[in-house]
Order: structure tokens, then sequence, then C-alpha cells
């Protein structure tokens, strides 16, 4: 989608500040950092789990830490839309969607952990 904008609206949004080509790499080190971050941050979620003595599987970490941020994903979708303001909407909603992910996150740890403070 990065490509898409810069080559349709490259002028008119971005005023030239970037080339084509330049965008090209920016969308393959987004894609690289997504790739890698992916697998970390469900190793840290898994790591987590530790602390409220319960060891989540790699797998339920992996899921997590890959539908979370599915919002910001598809906020990318936006870029059809040749108007910044449409697009800096369209992406805070996505980051308050995704916010309000991980707040639910949290909260599960806060009652793992009363709850495991309850029960001993």
């Amino acid at each position: 989608m990065l490509l898409y904008a810069v080559d349709t609206y490259g002028e008119r949004m971005m005023s030239g500040t970037i080339s084509t080509s330049h965008a090209g790499i920016l969308a393959i080190l987004f894609f690289v950092a997504e790739l890698i971050m992916v697998p970390v941050v469900a190793a840290v979620i898994q790591n987590l789990g530790s602390v409220v003595e319960s060891r989540p599987a790699y797998h339920d970490a992996f899921t997590i830490s890959a539908i979370v941020p599915t919002p910001l994903w598809l906020s990318s979708l936006a870029l059809f839309i040749p108007s910044l303001t449409v697009i800096a909407l369209v992406s805070a909603a996505a980051l308050y969607v995704a916010a309000g992910l991980v707040a639910w996150v949290v909260l599960m740890g806060i009652t793992f952990v009363a709850w495991s403070w309850a029960v001993s």
C-alpha cells in the first residue's frame, strides 16, 4: 500500500519528499520488521506468563501477537483514498482499537495475578 500511495499520490500527498525506490526500500523494511516482531512479541507474551505462574503455549502467544496489530495492518487500506485527513483518522482509529486490545490483555494478566493470589 505504501508503494501504491507513493506511486499514485506522491506529489500531491507527500510533496515529492519520497521517491518510489525509497518507498520500496521502506516497504521491504516494514515487512521484514513485521516478520521479525510477531514471533518476538509471542516469545515475550509467553515469558510474561511465568509472572502469573501460567506458561501459555507458544502457538497461543503467537496467535495473540498476530491478531492484535490486525487493525493497524488493515488501516493501510485507507491509502486508497488520496486524503491525508482520512488516512490520519483511520490510522488513529486503528491505534485506538489496538490499544484497547492491549488493555484487554493487561486486564487478563491482572485477573490471573489476582486469581492466583486469591487461590493461594
